[in-house]
């Protein structure tokens, strides 16, 4: 069944964009200049599981061959459950735009009929001409002189993202980008920063400007907070082709394919852990071998669903005690009512492992569901997990 802002996209957005141009890619609109550089309307979804309704949140991408992202920008969820993103279009037409216009209720017909007459309006009279007024060389270089880096009003661990403008760095840059890394020195990504800015200026001043400390084995890994779900099954297919995925979810947000033709799927929000159940038994179905899904809840625990024809149906969580909380807390269910306890979960697995032709660990399978995540993100639980039902999901 098709979720109602995909109806609601399909009526509203598609048809004019697509006489402008542009094409669908999953829930987002793109659109190719004759330089090469490229348009986007991108539509992002409330990354929050247990709101009774979803809404959703549109954004403008207005600077054709500018942006170019280098680090990923995730964003989090407040307590209320939004977004906090800040809309990304020039400076002369912010006041054109209000953030808060196009988050509504998609699952309510009538707003989103008279949102939907709003999004027309707009579209055709201020956001299309909006960007084909960008893609004009004079325009363009002028909006290049602007300053080329973004970075959030407020440091937040789950919040920092660079978006680096695809165009020769400006001296301007390197104070905030020092500033940020004096900020957040353990981040990981300082090295593959300067090194593509490098690549862009010919040389970086400030690539030794503030050391970055080495990794030791007791330090975690630094990691954004994530609330979506990772789906791992065996297809010769791209996961955009298979139809137990594509017919619940377009917005696939990454792939990896993995030793053995395994292939792992990432997808941002709830819309594959709303009909688990179902999605896997599809997915077998079309794959003929089982499948398994993480749903990463903010990186505080993972619901595993897992599906196979001899072993049917099961369920777990990694990290029990977090998911007993949140699930308490935020939906007022007992994880006992829905999720095996980890003794059953680690013998479950180990069969669903050996019907799927792995060679499983079954003491690292009983480890994992015993576990916590302690001080970093139950993300890498879900890893622990699959590598020792034999998926090679490490480096």
């Amino acid at each position: 069944m098709a979720h109602p802002v995909d109806a609601w996209l399909k009526q509203y957005m598609t048809p004019l964009l697509k006489t402008s141009g542009f094409r669908k890619q999953g829930r987002n609109y793109l659109r190719e200049m004759p330089d090469g550089s490229m348009q986007y309307f991108i539509v992002q979804k409330l990354n929050y599981p247990v709101l009774p309704s979803v809404e959703f949140r549109i954004e403008l991408v207005s600077a054709p061959k500018i942006l170019l992202e280098l680090f990923k920008q995730e964003s989090y969820t407040s307590r209320r459950g939004l977004w906090e993103w800040k809309l990304d279009c020039p400076c002369d037409f912010q006041e054109r735009f209000h953030h808060y216009d196009w988050v509504f209720d998609a699952s309510d017909a009538a707003m989103a009929a008279t949102l939907g007459a709003r999004m027309e309006e707009k579209l055709k009279m201020v956001c299309i001409p909006l960007l084909d007024r960008l893609a004009e060389p004079v325009f363009f270089e002028e909006e290049l002189r602007r300053p080329v880096w973004q970075l959030p009003g407020k440091t937040h661990p789950a919040a920092l993202g660079l978006i680096i403008r695809q165009q020769r760095q400006s001296d301007e840059a390197y104070p905030l980008l020092r500033q940020a890394q004096l900020e957040n020195p353990v981040l990981e990504i300082w090295p593959r920063i300067w090194t593509h800015l490098e690549s862009l200026d010919g040389s970086s001043p400030s690539a030794a400007a503030v050391p970055v400390p080495a990794e030791t084995d007791d330090e975690e890994e630094f990691e954004f907070s994530f609330t979506g779900s990772l789906v791992i099954c065996k297809t010769a297919k791209s996961l955009d082709e298979v139809e137990a995925l594509t017919s619940r979810d377009e917005g696939l947000e990454g792939t990896s394919l993995l030793p053995g033709g395994w292939q792992l799927g990432q997808y941002y929000g709830e819309d594959i852990e709303r009909e688990i159940a179902d999605v896997l038994v599809d997915l077998v179905a079309e794959t003929g071998s089982p499948a398994l899904s993480g749903f990463v809840w903010d990186s505080e625990c993972v619901l595993v669903s897992a599906y196979s024809e001899q072993t049917g149906l099961w369920r777990a969580c990694l990290d029990h005690e977090a998911g007993t909380q949140m699930l308490q807390e935020e939906c007022d269910e007992d994880i006992n009512d829905m999720y095996l306890p980890a003794d059953q979960a680690a013998e479950r697995a180990l069969k669903w492992a050996q019907e799927a032709g792995l060679t499983p660990i079954a003491q690292d399978l009983h480890d994992v569901f015993h576990a916590d995540k302690g001080e970093g993100q139950a993300n890498k639980l879900f890893y622990d997990l699959t590598f020792a039902l034999g998926i090679q999901t490490r480096q």
